[in-house]
């Protein structure tokens, strides 16, 4: 026993030649439990011992319950878990794993009655001291609702039908089907889902949000904020922006985490409050030197001179400061010396000297070179910094571009980002093509959705946009969500007749409809390798279950009929699509 730094009293445990595994203490009464299964029960205070053979094996964890003077012991081995009474050394109650009760994780004690077991199923099971399963004292909550509890079909027709519904006549439905009763969520949360302020856009993001989707979440997050300021400058152009539209389109900055895509105001004005920061705590040269850097790329010129000129005299680079410090005083006054600090800036970068002529080119208005040079030379997000605090618009856009189709590259990939980024320069036909080729069919054609609805044209090609539509159609059609297939098919152009065509043979025939009414794992969307087609064209095999699968064209730049697979492909593939005509 020890108080405070004294040991008041010492007990001295008998040496056990076996390995203990497991300990746990309460009161004067201390539990172990060793390699082969052995507990060993000991009174500290009467210091009386007694130790009791399960036959079990390796003990794991040994946890006692909960309130003064219960002294049940809980005991979790490999293939059993056990309850023991420490005072009087008896069992109380057993459980073989897994036998009996599936496979057990781990244990704890929800109160000093009852126990709680996390299964290998993944659940967790309430049970009494004999480890009996207690039911009828868990009472669900009826508007709960957990997506990741799904299966990969369901959850994925629980978020299509919620984000948009444009098939059933401008009705608003919690149901999937009037066979089906309704998704469960609050009636708050359901009441606005039907009639959001902003339409598409923002019950995608509130979608996102219910179904833990974070990726889904910052994509609609950030196409939220893009459409509310292009609508913004269209009502200002057209002279009827309102106070009822100031309020609906009204916009919070996006969090300093995704700078790059914060308004170029507000991300120069936060840098400059982190330069103030910066120049406040600074306390070394080598601080003052980058603080000087970025004065220069942020255009505070006499900031910068200011800084130049602290430099001591007794300090090696005084002469070069000061210099310096003339040299920004005379770029910032004099006119006609452009070519002659561009020509000494392009050696220094040939030179290996970037930061360097980078200033020079900042200090004569040359930033737009500067930014090409910084991306040359593999600085591809200095460059977007520098971009973001110096750039017009069009010159901006050009840089922004330049850095989106980077992150695209297979070296780099990086395509979340990208379509983040194209977002923000409002470049549509670009971000539909990559959503495309990363088969976000859903994402694709609801921003075409939301778009026209805000009244912001998107200018996306008419094969893309009808490629779009009829790919998110399958997709639809794999899912057994044939209203919405037909919907969106009736958008894809002839291709999208054959699919009506093929979902209509669909309902008929009662083999396809079994296959694709089946559970599906959540990889049941996931696009497979390419395979070779009928023609010869490629197509991509999409795992609809481990028996049935169905082809998925690539419908831009071939003009391959996607309505029926072959049934020599789908059995050379293993996967099968019967059509009964």
């Amino acid at each position: 026993m020890v108080e405070g730094n004294t040991i008041k009293d010492v007990t001295k445990v008998p040496h056990q030649p076996i390995s203990i595994t497991a300990l746990a203490w309460k009161g004067d009464m201390m539990v172990s439990g060793d390699v082969e299964g052995n507990l060993s029960f000991q009174n500290m205070r009467r210091r009386v011992a007694k130790t009791v053979s399960t036959r079990r094996g390796w003990v794991i964890r040994l946890v006692f319950a909960p309130q003064r003077g219960n002294l049940k012991v809980a005991v979790q081995f490999n293939d059993c878990v056990q309850v023991w009474d420490a005072l009087n050394e008896q069992m109380v109650g057993s459980v073989i794993c897994p036998k009996q009760m599936p496979r057990i994780h781990s244990l704890d004690w929800a109160s000093s009655q009852r126990l709680l077991l996390a299964h290998d199923d993944g659940c967790v099971r309430l049970v009494d001291l004999q480890l009996n399963v207690v039911s009828g004292l868990l009472h669900a909550d009826p508007t709960f609702f957990c997506p990741a509890l799904c299966n990969g079909k369901d959850a994925l027709n629980v978020k299509y039908h919620l984000q948009h519904q444009p098939w059933n006549d401008g009705l608003y439905q919690m149901s999937l089907s009037e066979q089906q009763s309704a998704i469960p969520v609050s009636e708050e949360m359901a009441s606005y889902l039907a009639s959001p302020r902003l339409g598409v856009a923002e019950r995608c993001l509130i979608v996102a949000a219910v179904m833990g989707d974070e990726s889904d979440y910052q994509f609609w997050l950030v196409v939220l904020y893009c459409l509310k300021k292009l609508k913004w400058q269209q009502l200002e152009e057209q002279g009827t922006l309102t106070p009822e539209w100031r309020e609906k389109l009204k916009r919070e900055p996006l969090a300093a985490d995704v700078d790059l895509l914060m308004e170029k105001e507000d991300f120069e004005a936060m840098e400059r409050d982190r330069m103030a920061v910066q120049e406040s705590k600074r306390t070394t040269y080598e601080q003052t030197r980058r603080c000087v850097h970025r004065l220069i790329l942020l255009g505070q010129k006499d900031r910068a001179i200011q800084l130049l000129y602290e430099t001591p005299p007794e300090h090696a680079s005084y002469v070069a400061d000061s210099l310096k410090a003339c040299l920004v005083a005379s770029l910032a006054a004099g006119e006609g010396v452009q070519s002659h600090v561009k020509l000494v800036a392009t050696n220094f970068i040939i030179s290996g000297m970037l930061t360097e002529g980078i200033e020079l080119l900042r200090l004569i208005d040359m930033q737009f070179q500067a930014c090409r040079y910084l991306q040359d030379n593999g600085r591809w997000e200095q460059s977007a910094w520098l971009a973001k605090v110096s750039l017009g618009p069009s010159e901006y856009g050009i840089i922004m571009n330049r850095i989106a189709d980077y992150w695209c590259t297979p070296q780099v990939s990086l395509k979340s980002r990208a379509l983040l980024l194209l977002l923000t320069l409002s470049n549509f036909p670009k971000l539909v093509e990559h959503l495309f080729s990363m088969r976000q069919f859903d994402r694709a054609v609801l921003l075409i959705e939301a778009c026209r609805e805000m009244g912001v044209e998107p200018a996306v090609p008419e094969p893309l946009r009808e490629a779009a539509y009829l790919q998110f159609a399958r997709l639809l059609m794999f899912l057994s969500n044939y209203s919405a297939a037909r919907y969106y098919a009736r958008k894809a152009g002839e291709k999208g007749q054959l699919l009506l065509e093929e979902i209509t043979l669909i309902e008929q025939g009662g083999k396809v409809s079994e296959a694709y009414s089946a559970p599906h794992s959540p990889e049941a969307t996931t696009p497979g390798p390419q395979v070779a087609g009928e023609d010869g064209t490629k197509q991509h095999a999409t795992v609809i279950s481990p028996d049935v699968a169905v082809s998925m064209p690539d419908v831009i730049g071939t003009d391959q009929d996607a309505a029926v697979n072959s049934e020599e492909a789908a059995m050379e593939q293993k996967v099968q699509l019967e059509v009964s005509a």
